[in-house]
């Protein structure tokens, strides 16, 4: 799961400094999550995110920096991952689905060769993390702190 995550975060912070223009980044990210570029593309739209957005919250996670912006890009990450989250149906307004988001956890699992022994794992912590979600209503926030909360 972190992995996968992990990936997720490094295919977008690699599309973004390798110079890879908008619909390069949106055609990467719409390949990773199975999607189309017609279901990805209204979601940058939506957040408005740039490609120095997306370099900088990088940076910002990885190295843990406060900078002036971060709270702005945080929020734009976090409803960026919550349009992405509704069109893999993971995510209603500011909901977590549980049952979707482990049965996409599943099927990664099984693609990736992680070992089916995990699952249980897996399982829990997105019960554990749709949980502490569970009264937040602002669904960029819901789908941020749902995710650090996978990564972690």
């Amino acid at each position: 799961m972190k992995l996968t995550l992990l990936l997720f975060f490094t295919l977008v912070t690699y599309v973004a400094t390798m110079g890879v223009e908008y619909e390069g980044m949106v055609e990467s990210i719409a390949n990773f999550l199975e999607l189309t570029k017609d279901e990805v593309r209204p979601c940058f739209n939506m957040t408005g995110i740039t490609q120095e957005d997306v370099m900088e919250f990088a940076q910002v996670k990885v190295d843990d920096l406060q900078t002036t912006n971060a709270n702005i890009i945080a929020s734009k990450m976090g409803c960026l991952m919550a349009c992405l989250g509704e069109k893999k149906e993971i995510m209603t307004d500011a909901r977590i689905n549980v049952d979707k988001t482990k049965e996409i956890i599943h099927s990664m699992v099984e693609k990736q060769n992680i070992r089916l022994s995990k699952l249980p794992e897996f399982d829990q912590k997105v019960d554990s993390c749709a949980n502490l979600v569970e009264t937040v209503t602002y669904k960029c926030e819901v789908a941020l702190t749902f995710v650090y909360c996978l990564c972690t």
